[in-house]
């Protein structure tokens, strides 16, 4: 049974394909987390050593979050690549066509794909959180480490890269090629902050909805915090629901994905209506704001260019639906 669930060909193959990443991630993480903690506590002067030291007397020490911020960046970015990498790049250079021919169902191959990927994430995670333990236990200031919140945090970046990750990998299953994953990958990282920003001017230009405004000035800090936020105010259960459900996804995704499709923007018909819809709100709502910014303040303003803008996306978008690209 162990051994239907975990074919070591099928491991082999994925670890083979994409074992670079592995070391991208372990020596990116080696240079945001244990190496500048070793170079302030260890390896700067006596005199800077003992000044930063006097400063966390007086005035306390909370872990240096940052650090654990940038492992969380840099983790997601490698980790968006890794999906890019196992997908996208495996479609274009015709590896994906050998892959499906191999003796596995597709449940197993992208349950395969999803597993030696958050692998590499743990471990990623895990290795360098204990050389930065490590590190940390023998300097001056280890006793002024909160372990508690340092823990905190290393699970709660092992959960925001898991669920960055999960992600990508469904973004990739329903992408056309490597170009749209990196594309849609990106977008979806910047999209809460635009939407955001959009309704904010929304709002303001029309002078409507204030008591909505205040709400969703007040849902702007844990957007933000998603990934860069410094206070760890996350729920632990929407970042697995969020790493659950895309998995899910994109499981039935890859299991009815067709090759004949690749090269599309995306390749199944409802996410292509999802595309086209999303794409053209998004740019009427850019119009909108950049007409009632730069043109005309108002509201005749904002509704010119949300109808012209958003009249350009969809004839833009629906070209590119109809495209197939070969990169």
């Amino acid at each position: 049974m162990w051994l239907r669930w975990f074919p070591s060909g099928l491991w082999a193959k994925e670890l083979r394909q994409v074992r670079l990443m592995m070391w991208a991630m372990l020596v990116m993480g080696l240079f945001v987390l244990p190496i500048p903690h070793m170079n302030k506590w260890m390896l700067d002067s006596s005199d800077r050593v003992e000044d930063a030291l006097i400063f966390i007397q007086e005035h306390g020490m909370y872990y240096n979050e940052y650090s654990l911020i940038s492992l969380r960046i840099i983790l997601c970015l490698l980790a968006a690549i890794l999906a890019i990498w196992q997908l996208g790049f495996e479609r274009r250079s015709g590896i994906q066509e050998f892959t499906f021919s191999l003796p596995y169902s597709r449940l197993h191959i992208f349950t395969t794909k999803f597993l030696v990927g958050m692998s590499f994430i743990t471990m990623a995670v895990l290795v360098n959180v204990v050389i930065d333990v490590v590190v940390l236990y023998n300097t001056v200031a280890e006793p002024y480490v909160q372990w508690d919140h340092y823990t905190n945090n290393v699970v709660v970046c092992l959960l925001v890269v898991y669920s960055a990750y999960a992600v990508s990998l469904f973004i990739g299953t329903i992408s056309g090629s490597w170009v749209s994953q990196l594309v849609f990958s990106f977008i979806m990282l910047l999209l809460p902050y635009f939407l955001v920003l959009q309704f904010r001017k929304l709002i303001s230009a029309f002078s409507i909805f204030h008591d909505s405004y205040y709400q969703i000035e007040n849902l702007l800090p844990d957007t933000n915090q998603w990934l860069n936020g410094y206070h760890g105010n996350y729920s632990w259960f929407n970042l697995l629901l969020l790493t659950v459900l895309a998995f899910a996804g994109g499981l039935y995704a890859y299991s009815r994905s067709r090759a004949e499709n690749n090269g599309k923007l995306v390749i199944f018909p409802v996410w292509e209506t999802v595309l086209k819809i999303g794409f053209t709100l998004c740019v009427a709502l850019l119009g909108g704001s950049f007409c009632y910014e730069s043109i005309y303040q108002g509201r005749i303003g904002y509704t010119i260019g949300f109808l012209v803008a958003g009249l350009i996306g969809y004839v833009l978008i629906r070209t590119l639906s109809r495209m197939k690209i070969k990169l």
